[in-house]
């Protein structure tokens, strides 16, 4: 479904409470007050006065000394004051006259204005029983002052805040709120109307007149009517946003419901009853939209998919909404009030005429309350209910439905009739018929004209609310509003199809027609059918308005002659290649008609218009042509019909465009005329040659600009360019300019459609071309400017970044083993070739755990270096003089235990130490004499270090085999060799300090 129609099928509560302005949204600011911090409630209760304090610290059970009894009431009422034991106690105490001022605070949200709060109160008691009531829930901490700004919640007040008083100077910028802690614990209010009695009927001898009778079906016939009128028209919306006189002249004419009145005298849709609201229905449900066109002008185009989604919308949905949309939209329904004269020439400010977001919201409380009060009452449609309970209902629920009440200092004959400002306790911007004026030396400034807030409730809102039931619901053909002789309201009343709508259902009309529809299906298929085409190319359609996806279709091909139980539409030339023209061809015309025909469409139809689409159908090349085209259909029909351009003119080709034969320049004088005449400033014609369009006009400079030539830029060059890049430099004088490739202007191509194939297409074909001994070809983009269209047009994906390790293995055999197992597959990231794979690298030592677990331990000295083995530490020559004294060295700063190891990674660990000892002592064979282990070697060792030496080697090439104390013996043995026994050593030089 539509996102527009999702929207518009909501709750109209929702619907409303949407529409309020940010200042009446509340929601989120009573969230803000309901989590105060301390301090900030320090200061919250510091701005009332020492009096007030104390009669809530009273009310709340705090007791407290003779010192300082405000600060030390302020600090026991912050802790009291989301208490909820403390708040039910409070509530429980209230009188009902406090507890229905709170009531009254929490149906409108826990936040509500003090003039409209007083005004609500005093409509059910007196100004006393009010201030009493004030009085008591501020002393009871249930409801405070603040002002709401667009910069926030202010509590501050020039004057300490009393209980019946707020300090706070501007008294009609004053709100009353309370916190959603108080909010959950108060009662559901008690609603002024019983709904299960229901609202009080009317019951006066006479029977009430019907001023317009709800009907449904004529306003979708008037719809289908202005949607057709928008298809085949183009039709201009102005800068207020509604249609031309011209237009609604003539769509007047094609409505079933025309205009009271003489439509001629009016200047503006707006000033239209039934017209302005069809026009603002469609604008608010999407199904007409404006679209920019030439000379900055905007065109109602009408959306296909919101139509055709609307017309197969069951009756009641399609009724339900247009009832919403009539609650968003833009349609005036104060203004069509006719009891009220308007003076105008008020500021805004100063003005009570309601805004549209305050029409949106009273509209939306209206049909809110109608719906639930329908939808639980057994007041069944078509009863007379009496108009005057509904407008104090109303009244007493909302005494601000439309405008809001404000606070007066000055007295009531204050009046400034200059400028028909009144004072702020009246309405200004409006008087009344209804309020006569009496006469004598008080009425000098027409004192009985002003319309008084209080008192006059009834002739304005209670106005509205018989306008809203006279003209929009009675449209809509969900209500009517019953009158008496001479016009005014008594009672009104809801159709069956009202409260299908209320009550989101079908009629049961709807479920008959639809359980005889299904009936008729199964005894023959055809009968279903709603067309009939005749041999003479008229086509009836029965029951059209509930077949409108039907008509919907057929007003593509087909022109409508007439709508009523029967549409009749009539085939011609004109209108099938209209349809053929919008996008359809031949076999869908004759498709569409077959297969909704109840008897078999005539050979002469079908032939006709396989004629009739062959030849539109038929490809026709002209080499070198020219097309004029005019900015309106009226223009080209003028040009036409004058002799010098009927020589040069061969055929129109559309509305606005025709075929040029021969020399166009023989139309320049008669252009220039027709220009002149249709234009107030002075104009010329504007050629545009797309043939000039060359390799050659575009070169590229560095790696992003794109430079056309001199004189050869053309509008058409500059929208293609403008698709995907960035205008840096224009020389209007040269006609040469200068574009710039951008990301930005990459993303604003991929959302036209453009791909990297087409630009580049473009830009290379422009570019000189290659010339070769053997070929004639266009260039290519270079390396940068290639890899940053490819990047910004969305040709290549973006590129993701992993944090990976690379394993290799020697056989793609081994790879294919460990990843297939299920448990290794999440480390797998890629693999790079047959035996090399990227792994996840917070995958990496559980999967080195687990292969050494399974024998194939992984080698990454970057991960865990190898520790080597440590044999004999090698033995130090005697040293010829002691070792220095003085300082002592400093003792070995002990390491820090190592990281736990799994058994797994210990026997690892050990086991590569062993295999670096064993190759480290093979790389050393070389550099150890072996003249000692020669078998009949004369030389001795030279003393016990070579000895030992030999010994180890003997040791390590042996795999640990020769025991080391068996070869040494024990200590004995080396204190007996005799150093004489071999030559002395060399002096070695004395070392210096």
């Amino acid at each position: 479904m539509n996102k527009t129609f999702q929207i518009l099928f909501e709750d109209f509560a929702e619907i409303g409470r949407k529409a309020l302005p940010p200042v009446a949204n509340i929601d989120s600011r009573l969230t803000q007050l309901g989590d105060l911090k301390k301090d900030f409630l320090s200061r919250l209760l510091d701005y009332y006065s020492a009096a007030a304090i104390q009669n809530m610290a009273a009310s709340r059970g705090v007791t407290t000394g003779f010192k300082q009894v405000k600060l030390e009431s302020i600090k026991s009422l912050v802790n009291l004051f989301y208490d909820p034991t403390s708040i039910k106690t409070m509530i429980q105490k209230l009188s009902p006259l406090a507890l229905d001022g709170l009531q009254r605070l929490k149906r409108a949200g826990g936040m509500l204005s003090l003039v409209n709060w007083q005004a609500q109160m005093q409509q059910q008691h007196s100004k006393n029983q009010t201030d009493q009531a004030q009085a008591e829930l501020i002393g009871a901490m249930l409801m405070f002052y603040a002002t709401i700004t667009y910069n926030g919640t202010e509590f501050g007040a020039g004057q300490r805040h009393e209980l019946t008083k707020s300090g706070i100077y501007n008294q009609r910028d004053v709100i009353l709120w309370t916190t959603p802690q108080v909010l959950e614990l108060v009662p559901a209010p008690i609603q002024p109307v019983s709904k299960a009695a229901g609202w009080q009927r009317y019951a006066a001898p006479v029977e009430p007149k019907v001023k317009n009778s709800a009907n449904f079906e004529s306003l979708l016939a008037d719809i289908i009517a202005f949607l057709r009128y928008l298809d085949l028209n183009q039709v201009k919306i102005l800068q207020s946003g509604d249609i031309g006189k011209r237009d609604f002249v003539k769509l007047n004419e094609l409505m079933s419901v025309k205009e009271t009145g003489k439509i001629a005298d009016l200047k503006k849709l707006e000033e239209t009853g039934r017209l302005s609201f069809i026009w603002n229905l469609l604008l608010a449900c999407g199904m007409v939209a404006s679209k920019p066109g030439k000379y900055a002008d905007n065109f109602a185009v009408v959306q296909t998919a919101q139509n055709d989604e609307f017309y197969a919308l069951p009756r009641y949905r399609q009724a339900r909404l247009l009832a919403a949309a009539w609650i968003t939209s833009n349609f005036n329904d104060f203004s069509r009030i006719p009891t009220l004269e308007f003076t105008g020439g008020l500021p805004a400010e100063l003005s009570d005429l309601p805004e549209p977001l305050k029409l949106t919201a009273a509209r939306a409380q209206v049909m809110s309350t109608l719906e639930s009060f329908w939808q639980h009452s057994t007041v069944a449609a078509q009863t007379w209910l009496d108009f005057s309970a509904l407008v104090n209902y109303f009244r007493d629920l909302s005494p601000d439905l439309l405008i809001e009440r404000r606070f007066s200092t000055t007295s009531a004959y204050n009046y400034y009739t200059s400028d028909h400002y009144y004072g702020p306790e009246y309405y200004n911007g409006f008087t009344s018929q209804l309020k006569k004026t009496t006469t004598g030396k008080k009425n000098y400034w027409q004192t009985g004209v002003a319309l008084t807030q209080g008192e006059d409730w009834a002739l304005v809102e209670g106005e509205w609310l018989a306008e809203v039931f006279s003209e929009p619901l009675a449209w809509l053909g969900l209500a009517e509003l019953g009158s008496n002789e001479n016009g005014r309201p008594l009672a009104f009343r809801l159709t069956t199809l009202g409260e299908a709508v209320l009550e989101n259902r079908p009629t049961e009309s709807e479920q008959a027609l639809k359980a005889q529809l299904e009936q008729l299906a199964a005894a023959d298929p055809n009968l279903t059918k709603p067309l009939l085409v005749q041999p003479n190319f008229d086509v009836m359609i029965l029951a059209p308005l509930q077949n409108m996806a039907l008509l919907r279709q057929l007003d593509r091909f087909a022109d409508q002659t007439s709508l009523g139980d029967v549409a009749m539409y009539r085939l011609n030339k004109e209108s099938v290649l209209r349809g053929l023209r919008s996008g359809l061809n031949g076999a869908e015309v004759q498709n569409l008609l077959e297969v909704n025909s109840r008897v078999p469409v005539a050979q002469n139809i079908t032939s006709t218009i396989r004629d009739w689409s062959n030849e539109f159908e038929r490809l026709i090349l002209h080499e070198k042509t020219t097309v004029i085209e005019m900015p309106n259909a009226e223009m080209l029909d003028r040009l036409m019909t004058m002799p010098q351009a009927q020589k040069v003119i061969t055929r129109r080709l559309g509305p606005t465009f025709a075929l040029v034969s021969g020399n166009s320049a023989r139309l320049d004088p008669v252009l220039l005329s027709l220009l002149d005449l249709h234009s107030p400033k002075k104009t010329s014609p504007v050629y545009l040659d797309y043939a000039g369009q060359q390799p050659g006009i575009l070169s590229v400079e560095g790696e992003n600009l794109l430079r056309l030539k001199a004189q050869s830029g053309n509008p058409y060059l500059y929208f293609r360019l403008g698709q995907f890049a960035d205008l840096v430099e224009w020389n209007p004088a040269q006609m040469s300019a200068t574009f710039r490739l951008s990301a930005q202007a990459g993303q604003r191509a991929q959302q036209a459609g453009l791909t990297y194939d087409k630009v580049a297409h473009f830009v290379t074909s422009s570019q000189p071309e290659v010339v070769t001994a053997q070929f004639r070809h266009a260039p290519e983009l270079d390396g940068p400017m290639k890899l940053a269209m490819r990047g910004w047009l969305g040709y290549y994906s973006p590129p993701t970044g992993h944090k990976a390790i690379v394993l290799r293995v020697k056989t793609r055999e081994q790879l294919d083993d460990i990843f297939s197992i299920a448990e290794f597959s999440p480390a797998l990231l890629e693999r790079s070739t047959p035996t090399t794979a990227l792994i996840r690298e917070d995958h990496f030592l559980r999967l080195r755990e687990r292969l050494t677990e399974l024998g194939m331990p992984p080698v990454a000295p970057e991960f865990d270096p190898p520790t080597p083995l440590k044999l004999l530490p090698p033995l130090e020559e005697p040293a010829d003089e002691p070792a220095p004294t003085g300082k002592s060295r400093k003792p070995k700063t002990p390491k820090p235990p190592k990281p736990h190891e799994t058994a797994a990674e210990r026997d690892r660990r050990q086991r590569e130490a062993e295999a670096e000892a064993q190759s480290s002592w093979n790389r050393s064979l070389s550099n150890i004499p072996l003249n000692p282990l020669l078998a009949g070697s004369a030389r001795p060792m030279q003393d016990k270090l070579e000895m030992i030496q030999t010994i180890q080697l003997l040791n390590a090439l042996s795999n640990g085999k020769i025991p080391l104390d068996g070869l040494l013996g024990d200590d004995s043995d080396f204190d007996e060799f005799d150093d004489d026994d071999y030559p002395p050593r060399p002096p070695r030089p004395r070392r210096r300090r």
